[in-house]
């Protein structure tokens, strides 16, 4: 007679985490190790040296860096209280750019918010929009910035161009450029993709496609 296989005790379950707060998590990091962990880095090799030589030199640069890492921990501490806006996510862009939009730019929005959208998905594409609308307010000196926002019955997609100074595409994507790098990160999380389009003199267009069902990503 032989004996039954032994079991094996259940592991833990997979842990899981919301979209969007996956996203800020993954934000913050970056903010932290980019921009507060160098300013400590200085703090701390400024008082290294100024136990070697007491110079007020040293000091003083000490007291900037940790002045710097405040700043910085202040405003991710903002981060993490703020809230997204509610409301479909055209509304939110409408909002934002209302708000945003520097004098001579026009931004022009269509939305087709009477189809909703999932929460997390609705989020996350607010999120990809206002991205790309800083970038185009910041950077681009656009006269005009379109917004389409469609969804179909199993994905949507947002395209937002300009008509600004655009850059090299190809250069920019090799240098690993944070902003674009955060929206293929954020795109890729949903199971959709972000595709850039820009060129010297030529302007900017930028397409996201995700699908409709919310999904989550690994801790």
């Amino acid at each position: 007679m032989t004996s039954p296989a032994p079991t094996r005790a259940p592991g833990p379950p997979l842990v899981t985490v919301p979209l969007e707060q996956w996203s800020r998590q993954r934000a913050l990091a970056r903010e932290m190790h980019d921009e507060l962990g160098n300013w400590l880095a200085v703090a701390l090799r400024r008082l290294e040296l100024c136990e070697a030589d007491p110079a007020p030199a040293h000091l003083d640069a000490a007291k900037h860096a940790v002045r710097e890492a405040m700043g910085h921990t202040r405003r991710a501490i903002g981060e993490l209280r703020r809230t997204t806006p509610a409301g479909p996510p055209g509304a939110a862009l409408r909002a934002f750019a209302a708000e945003a939009a520097p004098p001579g730019t026009t931004v022009t929005i269509r939305a087709a918010d009477q189809d909703p959208l999932a929460e997390a998905i609705g989020q996350e594409v607010f999120l990809m929009g206002r991205e790309c609308l800083r970038n185009a307010f910041g950077h681009a000196a656009a006269r005009h910035v379109n917004v389409v926002l469609r969804r179909g019955a199993a994905s949507v997609r947002l395209t937002v161009e300009d008509d600004g100074v655009g850059f090299d595409a190809r250069r920019i994507a090799a240098d690993g450029a944070q902003g674009l790098r955060s929206l293929r990160e954020r795109a890729a999380a949903l199971g959709g993709a972000a595709r850039v389009e820009s060129g010297p003199g030529r302007g900017t267009r930028v397409d996201i496609e995700v699908p409709v069902e919310p999904s989550t990503a690994p801790r």
